[in-house]
């Protein structure tokens, strides 16, 4: 059953999340001033869970390079675990892909 059959619509945090998990799969980057452009107070969150992120032992997978959150060259095999952090809802259910590493 779609989502849209059951009346599931995507809130602004969805949207976002989403946003920020393909730039990271994308392009490796996102930029935390275009997120808050894009998203307002929501973006702003984000930015603190990304900003958590890139200061704790997650580091060297997450750094604030100027403007923009960057996964470093050396970590970008396991970009699908950095844009699992920003994935709310990977825990809540049964229905998944393939687990990142």
């Amino acid at each position: 059953e779609l989502a849209i059959a059951r009346g599931i619509e995507f809130s602004v945090e969805d949207e976002a999340r989403g946003w920020v998990i393909e730039r990271l799969m994308c392009n490796f980057a996102f930029s935390a001033v275009e997120l808050v452009d894009r998203f307002g107070n929501v973006g702003q969150r984000l930015l603190c869970e990304a900003s958590r992120l890139a200061i704790s032992g997650a580091g060297q997978l997450l750094r604030l390079e100027g403007e923009n959150f960057v996964v470093p060259a050396a970590s970008r095999p396991l970009v699908r675990t950095v844009a699992a952090k920003f994935d709310k809802y990977l825990s809540n259910g049964t229905g998944r892909h393939s687990v990142a590493v």
